[in-house]
């Protein structure tokens, strides 16, 4: 049952037929929601717009600050929000379904569109060509201070327009930095209904099996130009200070990845989508071993089988090692720290025979 939340615009002074909905949730963004609000209320375009933004009872000043940028700015903005917190997902959702836009683009309350003319350029694109549900770009990383970082991102074209296909989100070869995106509202509200990989609550993204189900409606472009900043603030979903954490949100990827094979196949040869959902499952029953969860260990052994594999020595040692009591935050931040230094001195740990055994999910 989804909590009932008030709305806070101008009815008389608000846009009347915004072509884009920009949608901001936050919580607890005290530090960064101005800067993140300026940078949207900023954009240049030759069409109107609207910003809704959706707080989810922040323990700060977020809302006081989110309701006053809101009186200045009533053509533009509208607040929802809630007595209790709702989550990002409910938070997320409603102000989805609150978009009146065509295009919905996406910018999280410590995110920045540092580029006044982002919606302009991703806007014209999906005028252009109607085949495109989604343009993204690339992004630059800022840390908690604001202070520019040099993004770690996998694969090539960072600086080139690519075609992003299923294959690129499968095996994350690209990926759609969430305060870049811009959807069209009409596929994003189809990909939030019914039984897809959006209903599946548990995830620890939401952005993921969005980008997944809309790949099924149509054609996605990535800009090759940084025209938003995504900030690496301490309460992001990938923060770093918490290796447990890291790692199970890497299970969770895993995990929505494996669900959309199960769903729509890898184009081609069938071994491709079976190899690759294996390797997924060993992936996961590593990871879950070293979390402690041997739940999911359990659960992936369940897959092996259905996939018509049988569980080995590797995968009972990786029960066991899930039911042995460990300290494992200081085991992960110490492994994290040897490798890092072996990796300084040129020398990878991943070649290494034993890492190599471990990660083969077919032995």
């Amino acid at each position: 049952m989804s909590e009932t939340h008030t709305e806070s615009s101008d009815s008389v002074s608000l846009v009347k037929d915004p072509l884009v909905s920009v949608v901001m949730i936050t919580y607890d963004h005290e530090p960064y929601i101005t800067q993140a609000i300026q940078g949207v209320v900023s954009q240049e375009t030759d069409f109107p717009f609207e910003l809704i933004i959706g707080e989810d009872c922040s323990t700060d000043r977020t809302r006081e600050i989110v309701l006053e940028y809101q009186r200045r700015h009533p053509e533009i903005i509208r607040v929802l929000s809630s007595g209790k917190n709702v989550g990002a997902y409910e938070n997320a959702r409603r102000t989805i379904l609150a978009a009146r836009g065509k295009y919905i683009a996406f910018c999280e309350g410590d995110d920045w569109w540092h580029r006044r003319d982002k919606l302009q350029i991703q806007i014209r694109a999906l005028e252009a060509d109607r085949s495109l549900v989604l343009v993204s770009a690339g992004v630059q990383g800022l840390s908690a201070e604001g202070r520019v970082l040099e993004p770690k991102e996998p694969g090539p074209g960072r600086q080139q327009t690519i075609r992003v296909a299923y294959e690129d989100l499968i095996f994350h070869t690209v990926f759609h930095p969430t305060c870049t995106v811009v959807a069209r509202t009409a596929a994003v509200r189809q990909a939030l209904v019914g039984d897809t990989l959006c209903s599946d609550h548990t995830q620890l993204m939401g952005d993921v099996p969005l980008w997944l189900e809309l790949c099924q409606m149509g054609s996605m472009v990535r800009l090759g130009e940084k025209l938003a900043s995504y900030r690496l603030s301490p309460n992001s979903s990938m923060r770093q200070g918490d290796p447990l954490h890291c790692w199970r949100f890497e299970i969770s990827h895993l995990d929505v990845r494996y669900q959309a094979l199960e769903r729509y196949p890898l184009p081609g040869d069938p071994k491709r989508t079976w190899e690759t959902k294996a390797n997924f499952v060993w992936q996961m029953t590593l990871r879950s071993a070293w979390v402690g969860d041997a739940g999911a260990v359990r659960k992936q052994f369940r897959r092996l089988r259905a996939l018509g594999g049988r569980v080995g020595w590797k995968q009972a040692a990786c029960l066991v090692l899930a039911l042995t009591p460990l300290p494992r935050r200081p085991l992960m931040v110490l492994a994290r720290r040897i490798t890092g230094r072996l990796q300084s001195l040129g020398l990878d740990p991943r070649k290494h025979f034993l890492s190599e055994v471990l990660r083969s999910p077919h032995q």
